[in-house]
């Protein structure tokens, strides 16, 4: 026998630790009782910052208003792709010098990393591409001032592996760092007698 479903009671809710509701009052109550409708699911947003994979499962039972009858339960999975965060960095180099810069995160450490240039003085200039994917590996920048210290500010966002992630990819936290490039030292001339 079927019948008409149109409202759905939560059950149970299980997540295992390093999963946590990104907004908890978006998580319906697990109650048993309350008729919710068929996007109740929709709005639900977790954070899970366990570097891998992790599946959230709700026990759904499907009820019938126009019958005041429930069905039997059922469970719904939820893959919980990882949030890749960064770590910060904030290198100071010589003018003249190449940037190096190897990225990290602490909760991700398969992840790729996508990052670009944002902005940088009108006396630096950059001989390199401005955007890249990996580490950033032999940027050449350059200071032409005299007077003061340079800066470049890049913008990283953290990439899951392929199997961390579906068709759409990941919305990682993006990360905004300071790469200072110090001003070259100028000698002075002087007539020693």
């Amino acid at each position: 026998n079927t019948f008409p479903v149109d409202k759905f009671i939560i059950n149970n809710i299980t997540f295992p630790g390093g999963v946590t509701p990104v907004v908890p009052g978006d998580i319906p109550l697990a109650d048993g009782v309350t008729l919710y409708d068929d996007n109740v699911l929709f709005n639900n947003r977790w954070d899970n910052t366990t570097g891998v994979n992790q599946v959230v499962s709700y026990e759904i039972i499907p009820y019938s208003t126009l019958l005041s009858c429930a069905g039997l339960p059922s469970i719904v999975s939820v893959t919980v792709y990882p949030r890749t965060d960064v770590l910060p960095v904030n290198p100071i180099i010589c003018n003249g010098d190449l940037l190096n810069v190897t990225f990290s995160s602490a909760n991700n450490p398969d992840a790729d990393f996508l990052w670009l240039v944002k902005s940088y003085d009108s006396f630096v200039t950059i001989n390199s591409p401005a955007a890249g994917m990996g580490d950033i590996v032999n940027m050449n920048i350059t200071n032409t001032s005299s007077t003061q210290d340079g800066t470049v500010t890049f913008e990283v966002m953290g990439k899951n592996q392929p199997a961390e992630e579906g068709p759409g990819g990941c919305s990682n936290p993006v990360q905004t760092f300071v790469v200072t490039i110090l001003k070259s030292p100028i000698a002075n001339v002087q007539n020693l007698t």
